[in-house]
Order: structure tokens, then C-alpha cells, then sequence
């Protein structure tokens, strides 16, 4: 055998499992229409129309879409606007804008990413069922229970809002409560002035 059999010819690449692979629209691409896909896609120019992804939905820095969206995970990085639905975590990062109207169970908003529209959050039970879906998309194996909560959280936390409520949960009682045990913090202790003579 020569040494020449042995080394890997330069410039060929190996294809990749089928399970491991990721369509690409490139920056020089435009899409009007209907996409399907249950694949990992990377977007690096510009789609209109309708898109579905059932693996990770990566919009490029400088890529456009302005479409009814429904992915399993989603990266944004470059524009994207209309009707967004993730079923697991969407991340908009620092060069990110979005503007749409968004049902995820996650949201990770990185500082200079901006999110324009109405945002709607899943409830914990569906989000733990929808991002082991997405897991299994990406990664074609499933997911791990460990660290995923798998029960409701405490009804004094959970009806807070109405269900399907955009807004932030808030505390129990409010601002005025000291929780028990945070006694003995630095300033804790309130001391009230006494009356004057």
C-alpha cells in the first residue's frame, strides 16, 4: 500500500449522514412560496411565504424572511418577521431583529437583539414535551429527563396570570413580603424611627 492510498484526497468531502444533515439557502437564494424541510436549515438569503422546520431554523446575519414560520428550535441572527411558532427555544441573537407574532416555549433575547410584536410562552408541561421533540430533531436520539421539570409549578405561582398571558409572572404577595430567612441579610433589618420628645 502507498502512502498515497492512505491520505484522503484533498478537496473531497465525505457525504454526511442523513441524520446529521442541514439544508442551506444561500445569501445569493430567494424562496417565494412553501418550504418543508425535517432538516436542520440554515438561511442566508431571503424567504417569503410559508416554512416549516423540523430540526433548527438558523436565520443568517443578512438574511430575510417575512413568513408564516414553524420550527422545532430557532436561531435568529439576521431579519425575521410574520407568524412565528417554536416549539422549543428561540434565540435571537445580538445582530437579530424580529418582528412577528411568537408562540416558544423558550425565549433567550441577547443584549443588542431586538424582538418586535406580541410574544406568547408556553406553559412549563408543553415546553418540556415540545423541546424533546426538538431534541430528538437535531440530534436524532432522545433527550434526557434530567433536569427538565416535569410537573406544574405550585398553583400560587402558576395562576398568577391567566394562562396564555404574554406577561411576566410576578411574586406572590408582592414587593412588601420579606421572605422567611433573609432576616440576618445586610440591610434587612428596618429599624423605624421613634417618636420625638
Amino acid at each position: 500500500m502507498s502512502a498515497r492510498s492512505s491520505m484522503p484526497a484533498v478537496g473531497i468531502v465525505a457525504p454526511r449522514p442523513a441524520e446529521e444533515s442541514m439544508s442551506v439557502i444561500d445569501r445569493h437564494s430567494a424562496v417565494d412560496g412553501s418550504l418543508n424541510t425535517s432538516q436542520d436549515l440554515r438561511i442566508e438569503g431571503r424567504v417569503d411565504g410559508t416554512l416549516r422546520c423540523d430540526g433548527v431554523l438558523h436565520v443568517a446575519p443578512g438574511a430575510e424572511i417575512d413568513a408564516d414560520v414553524d420550527a422545532a428550535a430557532i436561531i435568529v441572527e439576521g431579519s425575521l418577521s410574520g407568524v412565528v411558532q417554536c416549539r422549543g427555544r428561540l434565540e435571537v441573537r445580538s445582530t437579530g431583529v424580529m418582528r412577528a407574532d411568537v408562540e416558544t416555549a423558550r425565549l433567550v433575547v441577547h443584549e443588542g437583539g431586538r424582538v418586535e410584536g406580541r410574544v406568547m410562552m408556553r406553559t412549563v408541561e408543553r415546553a418540556v414535551e415540545t423541546e424533546q421533540v426538538a431534541a430528538r430533531a437535531t440530534s436524532g436520539t432522545a433527550p434526557t429527563a434530567q433536569g427538565m421539570p416535569t410537573e406544574r409549578p405550585p398553583a400560587s405561582l402558576a395562576d398568577t396570570n391567566p394562562p396564555g398571558s404574554p406577561f411576566l409572572r410576578g411574586f406572590p404577595g408582592g414587593r412588601s413580603e420579606t421572605p422567611a430567612g433573609d432576616d440576618d441579610l445586610p440591610g434587612a433589618a428596618v429599624e423605624e424611627d421613634e417618636p420625638g420628645p
